[in-house]
């Protein structure tokens, strides 16, 4: 099954690794978990995307 949820622990190269999942009401996986990244790690990406968008 595809899955673009690249923060994920269950995404790999664009595919989700379970063999079944649930999907709630508005279309959220609920086998869904996220990665925790520490927050100067997330600030300091948020930034480099910002800009690499103000690039463009």
């Amino acid at each position: 099954m595809e899955c673009r949820n690249e923060l994920c622990i269950y995404q790999q190269r664009g595919k989700c690794l379970l063999d079944e999942i649930t999907v709630n009401e508005a279309g959220d996986c609920e086998s869904c978990i996220m990665v925790s990244l520490p927050e100067k790690t997330l600030a300091r990406r948020k930034k480099e995307m910002r800009d690499r968008l103000d690039e463009d």
